[in-house]
């Protein structure tokens, strides 16, 4: 007995099962399905299988046509339960293999894996029939959901794609191409190579399926196959689990400084785990509870992100941490403004009020800890200054060509925790840093309203700052190599690499010690410092050689800050307070700590420099022996693992063919990642490592305005120099555009009239380096690469944070 589908008039699955009742109801709809024929319940109950004639199901059929043969339960394919996988498929049949294939899925129904499926489901055992259907010689197939399933956004129509058959994208063997529509558009994809489909299609596909939603009143998942671009619908299901995780949210804005584009795997299991000790440490010292620490041990294990590659802030982490503190509501506007948050986000943080004599007492333990700390803050740096320059020295003479990669990591790893133990100064100073900064600005909008940027101001009169060293030393070190004549005419004219050979002879020995004694204090501070992969200074010299051919060729120059513009600004409120000197005397104090602090959160990410160069220097030599022992091919492919998988490699817990999959792995992932930039700020539901970002991100028409964070005071008519890599030429008293600076960037402030970047915050180092040098800046201004071109003219000023675009360069 087989039934057609032209044959059945209700679409009942009491004899036919769920899938092949779903394909008769889109048959009878007009949607376009292969043609199929169903062996029903009943053949297999009564055992008649042997007496089916393969001719009788053949000749329903075109010529030379090939099968799919398929399961249709009863149970199947219905609004709770999906058996997905758990019946056997055979596609590709040939008419003489057909009754072999039948009698394959029929007997499926004894799977172990159904049985465990059923057990779990608390269901009984099903019926089972059988599709025999026409197979689609697919030119690309695939599934797509009619509501999102992993956010449960109903409004998204979630599409996946392979090359060929879709069954390698359903039983998850292949990894296709993936789409979202919304709205009849479509807002993200993530294609990894040529793209399979054209949008044509995709919107074709999620039409169908948005139809389908509406008549079967459910969201639907369906399977598809596009021949000679004719669209087939294989199947269709209601969708029966939607997960709805944790929505998380993601911010850049400023850590980007830190972690500029891409950042490799090593580099993030190290920060990640810093992250989340050095925070956990600086709880206990502001006298959060140890209980209270344990119990949000996740938020502070996922600090931060990694999306794409590159490196966010999770900010669902930061509040709930922050919130374990008195004072939360004044303090989350604090870290905002330190973190460059521009929106703040919809993050639901519980406060627990203290409710019992514990929770009082833990509350005042709280409070006396802040205020030890606020009191103590300057000597914590020093003892931290003297703790790590004997943890470091120790480590710094060690060399690692010599030992094993055992004894490297186990020195590591006490490195590590050396370091991070006694991290807790420059926590506290940024910690401080933030509230003392948030309070100066608002009793300079108090006394001086009418003003902006007056805290920007005052606070350029600090001048302690260790991050402008390099802008006197590099002009120095620059004219000192130009004092010979040969080698300023080979720094004018020849390669870097030319100009270090020649540095080498005898006649220049005292300008090669100059240039090792700069490499050995500040070989490690270089654009993307902090990226463990990133290649110093101190690894390649000819990269500072290029630097000072940037000097003499440019014939940049360090020149002295101007007198402190804030003083008039001081002196008026000052005299504003003359009858009031309490207030007096606590606006000195704010602006003593805020100068302090704010000029040692810079000064003491030097220390942090240092710190990450230690661990680059072993990790780079761990890379170089295992390259020697043929255990990777490179041995720079050691930043493609994660601490842990050297940790196993360093025991031989892991083999040289696994460990050389997950570098290739990772490797094509980063290439798939430079074509999924993200912006500043990403939604997820669940922890995610690959973000589909929306591909309709122009600014559309060209503004003539721009709007951003003013950090430094100063009106600068100039060209744009657009700064989008670090080896970008060096702006020449033009204003240098970029997507955000790190302590690298200094060298080419020198040569800059004025700064502007797209992330970035007050107290990004931008912020703090253009005030230091008297440069106008302007952090945080959206669109800003987009916008501007390079060479056009604009008039920028530092202290409304306004750009306007005069003449456009094209």
């Amino acid at each position: 007995m087989i039934i057609k589908p032209e044959n059945i008039i209700t679409t009942s699955s009491d004899n036919i099962g769920g899938k092949a009742a779903n394909l008769i109801w889109l048959k009878q709809r007009g949607y376009n399905v292969p043609y199929f024929v169903v062996i029903p319940f009943s053949v297999f109950a009564e055992n008649k299988i042997v007496a089916l004639s393969v001719d009788d199901i053949v000749k329903c059929f075109p010529e030379h046509t090939a099968f799919a043969v398929r399961s249709s339960a009863d149970i199947e394919d219905g609004e709770k339960y999906s058996f997905a996988g758990q019946f056997s498929t055979r596609l590709n049949v040939s008419s003489t293999d057909l009754n072999e294939a039948i009698a394959d899925v029929a007997s499926s129904i004894n799977n172990d894996s159904l049985k465990t499926y059923l057990q779990q489901a608390g269901l009984s055992s099903p019926k089972l029939s059988v599709i025999v259907q026409q197979m689609i010689q697919s030119d690309f197939a695939g599934v797509a959901f009619g509501i999102n399933p992993v956010t449960g956004e109903k409004g998204e129509c979630v599409i996946n794609i392979v090359s060929g058959l879709g069954e390698g994208l359903v039983d998850g063997s292949k990894t296709g191409d993936a789409y979202v529509v919304k709205n009849g558009r479509i807002v993200q994809k993530a294609c990894r190579g040529n793209e399979i489909a054209t949008d044509t299609e995709i919107l074709k596909v999620a039409e169908v399926v948005g139809q389908l939603n509406v008549v079967s009143e459910l969201p639907q998942d369906v399977e598809f196959a596009f021949l000679n671009g004719e669209l087939f619908v294989l199947q269709t299901r209601p969708v029966t689990t939607v997960s709805v995780a944790q929505k998380i949210v993601y911010d850049n804005s400023n850590i980007i400084e830190s972690y500029p584009g891409l950042t490799l795997p090593l580099t993030f299991s190290f920060i990640e785990k810093m992250y989340s000790a050095v925070y956990i440490q600086l709880s206990y010292v502001l006298g959060i509870a140890k209980a209270k620490v344990k119990k949000h041990c996740d938020a502070y294990d996922n600090m931060l992100g990694l999306l794409n590659g590159r490196v966010y802030y999770n900010l669902n982490s930061w509040y709930t941490t922050l919130s374990l503190l008195p004072g939360y509501n004044l303090n989350s506007g604090y870290m905002e403004a330190m973190m460059g948050v521009k929106n703040k986000p919809e993050i639901l943080v519980k406060q627990a009020k203290p409710s019992s004599f514990r929770d009082y007492a833990d509350l005042f333990k709280a409070i006396l800890h802040i205020i030890y700390n606020a009191a103590t803050v300057r000597r914590q740096k020093r003892m931290f200054v003297k703790d790590f320059d004997s943890i470091y020295s120790s480590f710094a003479v060690k060399d690692y060509k010599r030992v094993s990669v055992k004894e490297i990591f186990e020195d590591y790893q006490m490195f590590e925790r050396m370091m991070s133990s006694k991290w807790k100064a420059p926590l506290v100073n940024d910690f401080f840093a933030m509230i003392y900064f948030g309070l100066l600005q608002k009793q300079c909008a108090k006394y001086i309203p009418e003003q902006t940027g007056v805290h920007n101001a005052l606070l350029a009169s600090s001048d302690d700052i260790v991050t402008t060293q390099p802008l006197k030393l590099l002009p120095e070190l620059a004219n000192a190599l130009s004092y010979y004549p040969d080698l300023k005419q080979a720094l004018l004219r020849e390669d870097a690499d030319m100009i270090l050979e020649l540095l080498h002879k005898p006649e220049y020995a005292g300008a090669l010690q100059s240039v090792k004694q700069y490499i050995d204090k500040w070989g490690e501070r270089c654009v993307a410092e902090l990226k463990l992969e990133t290649i110093t200074y101190k690894q390649n010299p000819i990269l500072l050689i290029e630097v000072l051919k940037q000097y003499v060729v440019n014939d940049i120059t360090y020149t002295q800050k101007s007198a402190d513009t804030g003083i008039d600004y001081y002196q008026t409120i000052i005299e504003k307070l003359t009858s009031k000197p309490v207030k007096r005397l606590l606006f000195k104090h704010v602006l003593s700590q805020a100068r302090y602090l704010v000029a040692n959160r810079e000064n003491l990410r030097y220390y942090r420099t240092l710190g990450f160069g230690m661990v680059r220097a072993m990790m780079i030599a761990i890379g170089d022996k295992l390259a020697a022992d043929g255990i990777l091919l490179h041995g720079r492919d050691v930043f493609y693992l994660n601490l842990h998988e050297i940790e196993n490699v360093a025991t031989n817990d892991i083999d040289k063919k696994a460990l050389n999959q997950i570098v290739e792995a990772r490797k094509a992932d980063y290439e798939l990642y430079k074509h999924l930039p993200l912006p500043e700020r990403v939604i997820t539901h669940g922890k995610q490592s690959t973000i589909l970002t929306d591909v309709n991100t122009t600014a559309g028409d060209k503004l003539s305005e721009l709007k951003g964070i003013p950090c430094s005071a100063g009106v600068i008519r100039a060209t744009v120099c657009k700064v989008e890599s670090v080896d970008s030429r060096f702006p020449q008293k033009q204003i240098m555009a970029t997507y955000a600076t790190d302590p690298g960037y200094v060298v080419m402030f020198a040569g800059a009239a004025g700064i502007l970047t797209e992330r970035g915050s007050l107290l990004s180092h931008a912020a703090i380096v253009s005030r230091e040098m008297n440069i106008p800046c302007i952090v945080g201004i959206e669109g800003l690469m987009e916008q501007l071109n390079d060479g056009d003219e604009i008039i920028m000023d530092g202290s409304t944070g306004v750009v306007k675009i005069l003449n456009r360069h094209l």
